[in-house]
């Protein structure tokens, strides 16, 4: 079984194999866990609750409600600036 560190190691790697470049401070954690049990952190990666990438909201919960949220505010905000 690999740990953290082994799996960041391997996500590095092949992203220098592709050329690229990993930016640990451009980076962002999200684990999809039951929140009663803690894991460990990455000392120099930010762990989030959730996260946005174009066009969808991403929650550790995988629950929809941010995301949801997030469109509700954007139709409402575009309907007052008409």
């Amino acid at each position: 079984m690999s740990t953290r560190q082994d799996e960041l190691h391997n996500i590095e790697q092949w992203s220098l194999a592709n050329n690229l470049k990993l930016n640990r401070l451009k980076s962002l954690e999200i684990v999809f866990v039951d929140n009663r049990r803690k894991h460990e952190k990455f000392a120099d990666i930010k762990r989030v609750d959730s996260v946005n990438i174009p066009g969808l909201t991403v929650t550790n919960t995988l629950t929809m409600n941010e995301h949801v949220d997030r469109i509700l505010r954007e139709i409402v905000l575009s309907q007052c600036l008409r």
